[in-house]
């Protein structure tokens, strides 16, 4: 116990002391009062004798140590960011066996790290919580191999029957070397975290940083978790186009990649969370006896305006309005854009009829209305329900041919091949 402190308590003691006297002096005569107040004070005063040497000793040593406190702190954590800032940049190779995610945040070694894999086992629930805080997705190979089943193979393959998967036992080393076979440079990783940046041209490689642990002890390794999230997570930037810069008629088609709107950032972070399944394609192929090949199913309008997919044995669901946004795409494979919705305005009015409860037709109209003006961004709301009714079933690596995409200012389109695709009745 430090010196202070006993001192404080010394004097907290001969104050309550010094209380009681005042307390009881109003209980006796008066003319014993003053005896009682000559003893107060002089014991008030007797404290602040002994208190004023801890007041002058350990005030500046308290502003010190506090002023000490917060400049390595700041200084400790200036050099983490530094360190971040400096993070090796790692290239792939464009074959690499999985399509890299830059929200996705990987934990790779070339060789086993004790004390670093000790930590994140240990911690892994928290850290996968801070990551998401910030938007972003802890990858830890272990946990993934542990939690991988049948469920997770037939996601990202559902044209696997669940009977015929055979997984095999395998060390997580194994599947790290794999993936850092890749590499374009033999660099030794000795623990650290792995992010996608994007593709570097002109072979088309995949770029990542690497941010290596540098003290590794449990608080220190905890504190660079914080510090990089802090500097590597901050926030991602959609497009550098700005949003004064769009005009009105093509503000629905600038929101297509931004995630406009409550309701469709809560339907993106539910998607994400879906594709950590599918993420897990270049362990699960490690897994797997055999290396899939890739099958896309039919995809089969009923009669009663169902959408089923056959060959992975599904059926996908939606609400009458994303249905029909479906339908009308599925109908013009050279796609529409989003500034001519309007065009087909009355062609999208008589599918939402068919697949709707009967009501009064001015709700349907308005509906409609809202769907294909340009100035709003319901056609965006409804273009995130139909990807997330194929995502919530399969990976996207395959959800992608079904549901509507295409880049800023081209026609949207629904890429399947026609030849897949029956309609049995009339849309």
């Amino acid at each position: 116990m430090n010196h202070w402190f006993v001192w404080l308590i010394i004097y907290a003691i001969v104050c309550i002391i010094a209380s009681f006297f005042i307390y009881i002096s109003d209980k006796i005569p008066k003319k014993k009062t003053r005896g009682f107040m000559v003893l107060y004070y002089f014991l008030l005063s007797l404290g602040l004798i002994l208190l004023a040497p801890v007041l002058l000793l350990f005030i500046p040593h308290f502003i010190y140590s506090e002023y000490k406190n917060n400049k390595n702190e700041k200084q400790s954590d200036k050099r983490r960011k530094e360190q971040i800032k400096q993070a090796k940049i790692i290239l792939l190779n464009s074959d690499l066996p999985f399509k890299p995610v830059s929200k996705q945040i990987i934990y790779i070694e070339s060789q086993y790290n004790t004390e670093l894999n000790k930590y994140i086992t240990e911690n892994y629930e928290k850290i996968c919580n801070l990551f998401q805080e910030k938007g972003g997705y802890f990858i830890y190979l272990p946990k993934v191999i542990e939690n991988i089943n049948n469920d997770t193979v037939t996601y990202l393959f559902p044209f696997l029957s669940k009977e015929n998967i055979i997984l095999n036992k395998i060390e997580t080393q194994t599947i790290y070397n794999n993936f850092l076979s890749y590499r374009t440079e033999n660099v030794n990783l000795t623990g650290g975290l792995l992010k996608y940046k994007g593709k570097f041209y002109p072979n088309e490689q995949y770029e990542f940083s690497y941010y290596q642990f540098t003290n590794i002890k449990e608080t220190d390794i905890g504190e660079q978790f914080k510090s990089y999230l802090k500097s590597i997570l901050s926030g991602y930037v959609l497009s550098e186009v700005k949003k004064s810069d769009i005009k009105p008629e093509d503000r629905a088609d600038f929101n297509y990649g931004h995630a406009a709107g409550k309701l469709i950032k809560e339907i993106e972070e539910r998607v994400e969370k879906l594709k950590q399944i599918g993420v897990n394609e270049m362990v699960l192929k490690s897994l797997l006896s055999f290396n899939p090949e890739v099958k896309l199913s039919r995809l089969i309008i009923t009669k009663d305006y169902r959408i089923l997919l056959p060959d992975y044995n599904k059926e996908i669901t939606m609400h009458p309005l994303p249905k029909a946004l479906f339908f009308l795409f599925l109908k013009h494979p050279e796609g529409i854009l989003f500034k001519h919705l309007s065009v087909h305005r009355n062609e999208l009015l008589e599918i939402y009829k068919k697949l709707a409860n009967k009501g009064h037709i001015a709700n349907f109209r308005k509906s409609i209305d809202d769907l294909v003006d340009p100035t709003k961004n319901a056609v965006n709301e409804k273009r995130a329900r139909i990807r997330e009714a194929f995502i919530k079933e399969f990976d996207e690596s395959i959800a992608q041919n079904y549901f509507i995409r295409g880049n800023y200012a081209e026609p949207k389109k629904i890429v399947l091949d026609r030849e897949l695709v029956v309609i049995e009745g009339d849309i």
